[in-house]
Parts: structure tokens; C-alpha cells; sequence
């Protein structure tokens, strides 16, 4: 009997997980995948993150690595903006991400992004 519930438990949690992959495909959306070396971790339009912790370690690992400075201009439980840390009254530095939280989906995304960066390292 403990054998058939087990069953049925994983059987239901594949079938889940199999529906979940089938929508982020459906969507175009790209989960983050939190194993991707440091280095080589970069947001792009349309990625879906689980949590703020880990769509600021993202961002955070992308500036390191590329040398630019980057600052957190809202960060809250429903948006998070990052903006260039070389940014001025003028706009001469336009790199800029918007992270809005899904409700429905039950995830944070990235909305909007101007990846250009036009300051120095």
C-alpha cells in the first residue's frame, strides 16, 4: 500500500513538472538555472527567477564578471530595478533591468532591459 501511495505521489509530481516545462516552452520564458558557473550567468529579457535572492546573485555575478558597477534602485517584494553604477543626470549610461513578480505565475521576471553599456570598466 505505502509502495502504490509513493507511486503515486511521484507519478503526480512528474506529470506536474512535465506541464511546467511545457508552459516555460509554451511562453519563451527561460528559467534561471542556479548551477551556471558565476562567470557565465546573464540576464536576458524573459527570464523567470524563483526568488529576488536569486535574480540579484544573477545580475550581481553578471556585472563582476564583465567589470561594470551596478546598483539595486528598488528592490521589493513586488519590483526590483538595477540600473549602471556610472549613472548620471544626463543618461548617458542607459544599462537598466525591471523584475516584476508574476502573481498568477508565482515568479519574479524580467520585464524590461537595456543591456547597452556605454560606460567604462
Amino acid at each position: 500500500m505505502a509502495d502504490e501511495v509513493r507511486a503515486q505521489v511521484y507519478h503526480a509530481t512528474d506529470s506536474q513538472s512535465d506541464e511546467d516545462e511545457h508552459e516555460v516552452l509554451k511562453n519563451n520564458h527561460r528559467p534561471h538555472d542556479p548551477t551556471i558557473k558565476w562567470d557565465k550567468m546573464v540576464p536576458k529579457l524573459g527570464d523567470i527567477f524563483e526568488s529576488p535572492v536569486q535574480l540579484k546573485f544573477c545580475v550581481t555575478n553578471y556585472a563582476v564578471s564583465h567589470g561594470y558597477r551596478i546598483y539595486f534602485e528598488k528592490c521589493d517584494s513586488k519590483r526590483i530595478i538595477a540600473r549602471c553604477g556610472n549613472r548620471k543626470e544626463e543618461n548617458k549610461f542607459p544599462f537598466r533591468i525591471y523584475v516584476a513578480w508574476m502573481y498568477k505565475e508565482r515568479y519574479f521576471q524580467i520585464k524590461a532591459m537595456n543591456g547597452d553599456h556605454k560606460c567604462c570598466r
